[in-house]
């Protein structure tokens, strides 16, 4: 086996029971880790989603982000939100995040909250924001589908990536 290729392997006839083995390297060295130890270091962890270039100068966009749980999981934390890689300053512009579209729903990330970011390059300062997120150790969802909603436009052409971290609960 150790000549075939992942797509030249026959694919699993039913659903994983949680020992199958997988290879892995820790510490530098070869290891076999389980499905179920996969799964339980994704659900222990946080998933980090990322919207690449949303347009900060668009006002009331709704920007749609999919939440990817785990099989058997439905529920999770917004852990953090984070914006990074401006093209330039986005220090005029307001976001926020919700469970539904037009700032409906749940605001996760207060509508209208300032964006304090005004540097591009890397190793400066203000080069990224992480956003306050409400109710983020006592709140959890179930929406398959979250949205940044730029508020207020930047004023002039900018862009920046937004991740989301998410914490898987059940």
């Amino acid at each position: 086996m150790s000549d075939s290729t992942i797509p030249g392997l026959t694919a699993a006839a039913a659903a994983l029971t949680g020992v199958e083995p997988f290879p892995s390297v820790q510490s530098s060295a070869d290891v076999k880790v389980t499905a179920k130890q996969v799964a339980d270091y994704v659900s222990s962890g946080t998933v980090a989603i990322r919207l690449i270039s949303v347009n900060f100068n668009s006002a009331n966009t709704d920007n749609p982000i999919a939440i990817p749980l785990p099989t058997g999981v439905a529920r999770y934390q917004v852990a953090g939100v984070f914006l990074n890689k401006a093209s330039a300053s986005i220090s005029t512009a307001t976001a926020g995040l919700f469970t539904a579209v037009a700032g409906g729903g749940v605001a996760i990330v207060t509508g209208g909250s300032a964006i304090t970011v005004t540097a591009t390059a890397a190793d400066t300062n203000n080069n990224s924001q992480s956003m306050t997120v409400n109710n983020a150790g006592t709140e959890a969802y179930t929406e398959t589908t979250l949205y940044f909603r730029v508020g207020t436009a930047q004023g002039s052409a900018a862009t920046a990536d937004v991740i989301v971290h998410i914490r898987p609960l059940s």
